[in-house]
């Protein structure tokens, strides 16, 4: 990671910290904020989806089961393997 500059680390961060007061708040709009519009997304309860829309409306679907309880989504330990074009998270 010493090839990457440490103000693109800070703004990786900073998405990261979007993305959790989204699901916190529930506030899923906030989600075009943080992907790009042709995100191509890898969750665990759907591996597929190739849109922004489709991220945004996979997890609200998943936060309106009774049995997915909120939790904070604190992202205090991040790995973080980026390239030229490309960033992977991990929290």
């Amino acid at each position: 990671m010493s090839d990457i500059n440490p103000l693109d680390v800070l703004a990786i961060k900073n998405v990261i910290s979007r993305y959790c007061q989204a699901l916190d708040t529930k506030d899923f709009d906030m989600l075009e904020e943080v992907f790009v519009s042709d995100v191509d997304a890898d969750y665990p309860f759907n591996s597929s989806m190739k849109s922004v829309k489709e991220v945004a409306s996979a997890i609200k679907k998943r936060y309106a089961y009774k049995s997915v309880q909120l939790a904070a989504h604190l992202s205090i330990t991040n790995d973080l393997a980026a390239s030229d074009q490309f960033a992977h998270i991990t929290t």
